[in-house]
Formats: C-alpha cells, structure tokens, sequence
C-alpha cells in the first residue's frame, strides 16, 4: 500500500473516507473524492493494495445518490462487509469494516462543516496559495484540486453549449425575420408573378396590415432585430464561458504526479 506521507489526517468535512486498520499501514485516510474508487493490487486501481491474495480489480466503492455502497468485483478471496460475504451492491454506514484478504477498511464520514464564503465571492480563491490547508496531506489535496476543476471545467462547458444553442436560435430568428420581410417586399413588386397566386398584393412596401393596423414588414424587422440580439448576447455569453475555462486552468493547473495517490488521468 501506498505509505502515508506524514501524521494521518482527517479528510475535508463533510468528505467520506476509508480508514485503513492493518495489516502493516494504520490509520491511513483515503478520502472518497470521487463518484467510484476501485480497490485491488494492480497499479491502475484507485487505491493500490499490496497484498498478494487480492484480485487486481477486488472491489469498488461508489457514491450512489446519497448513499456510499460497497460492489465485490468477482474477486477470488470475496470482499466482506462486517464479517459477512458481500453478494450484491451494499449500503455503508460510519463504522463499518471492510475486510479485503488481510486488509481491513473502516469507512467514516468526516464531520460536515459550513465553509466561509471567500470574501471575492470567487469560487476560485479557495485555490489560491495563502488558503490552501497547510495540514492537508498531497495527495488528498490533489485529488480535491482535480475534483473540483473537474467541476469549474464542466461548468463552463455547460456554458458553452448553451451560448452554442442560442446562437443557433438567433441565427432562426435572425433567417425567419428576413424571409418574412422578404416575401412582403417581392409580393408589394409583384415578382415573381407566381408569387401572387399564393398571396395577395400588399398595399406597401412593408407588407400587409395585421391586427392593430401593425404592417407583416415592421414583426419580421422585430424578430430579425430580436435574433440579432440573441446572437450577440451568445457571443458574449461563448467569451465570457471561453474566457473562464481558460483562467481556471491557467489558476489551478493538475498537481505534480508525484501528488496523486494512484496516477491520476488529469495529473502530468
């Protein structure tokens, strides 16, 4: 197993965690920061255990809801949960024990606290070097730095495609507004002659008169004006998103591999 790198500490609050209770390693924390941690003694697992009975992939713990379940992965040895062979996805309660060969796994549940709201109102201040928890250990704090941009980067995607979709909706807009006036125009010159057959002649330029004495020609100006504005406001909205993504990560780049407590995809 992977050697603590000093004192062993409680992971953030709030965060579940698995505690390690031997063999060799005690009181070891491993912080559950992501939605599934894969546990086994093959090197690409979330947490490597070395421990030559389990099976490469032995078993998984994931967040499912609000729940935190334990999932035996067909492992040779079995995977149990409080003494008892686990069969199907099992519920985890605080103070439960993991026995995985000859390793054994308390879960817990760090106690939750509120967080101060950064005094910027940023959400990316709690990166910043000067609050950056000094107790925390490397590898817990690269994964929450991972994590969390993880989440800072979907969030500006998001973002992103909705500037993508009003663009497109005030691009419809915009094309709508300009056929309409379009046809007004050509009905009131009379060409085509075809054109005619389908519509009457209007009595202006701008088309004929709707309710309220209001001319077709002066809606569609206001719906190509309106889809022009929507397009404009996506653009803004597509910089703006565009500009984020950038700046977080240009603010919280991946942590050195060197931090990570199993190689991590995002790290170097």
């Amino acid at each position: 197993m992977t050697q603590p790198l000093g004192t062993p500490l409680l992971p953030p609050a709030g965060m579940p965690f698995l505690e390690v209770l031997g063999p060799g390693v005690h009181g070891r924390r491993i912080p559950l920061v992501r939605e599934a941690l894969v546990l086994g003694n093959a090197p690409t697992c979330d947490v490597c255990l070395e421990d030559p009975d389990l099976s490469p992939q032995h078993a998984a713990v994931r967040r499912v809801g609000g729940r935190v379940v334990v999932e035996d992965l067909g492992s040779r040895m079995g995977t149990f949960l409080d003494g008892v062979a686990v069969s199907a996805p099992s519920e985890l309660h605080a103070g439960d024990v993991l026995t995985l060969g000859d390793v054994r796994l308390r879960y817990g549940e760090a106690p939750a606290e509120v967080p101060a709201a950064p005094a910027s109102g940023d959400p990316l201040a709690v990166f910043d070097t000067g609050a950056t928890p000094t107790t925390m250990e490397p590898e817990v704090y690269a994964e929450l730095v991972v994590h969390h941009r993880g989440l800072l980067l979907e969030r500006a995607g998001v973002w992103l495609r909705r500037a993508r979709r009003l663009f497109w909706t005030g691009a419809a807009l915009f094309a709508l507004g300009c056929v309409a006036f379009a046809v007004g125009v050509l009905a009131f010159l009379g060409w085509p002659p075809a054109l005619l057959d389908v519509v009457a002649r209007p009595p202006d330029t701008f088309g004929w008169a709707l309710v309220g004495g209001v001319l077709s020609g002066h809606v569609a100006w206001a719906i190509g004006l309106a889809g022009l504005l929507v397009m404009v406001l996506a653009l803004v909205v597509h910089v703006l998103a565009r500009w984020r993504a950038r700046r977080i990560t240009r603010t919280i780049p991946a942590p050195p591999a060197s931090w990570y407590l199993t190689p991590h995809p995002d790290g170097p």
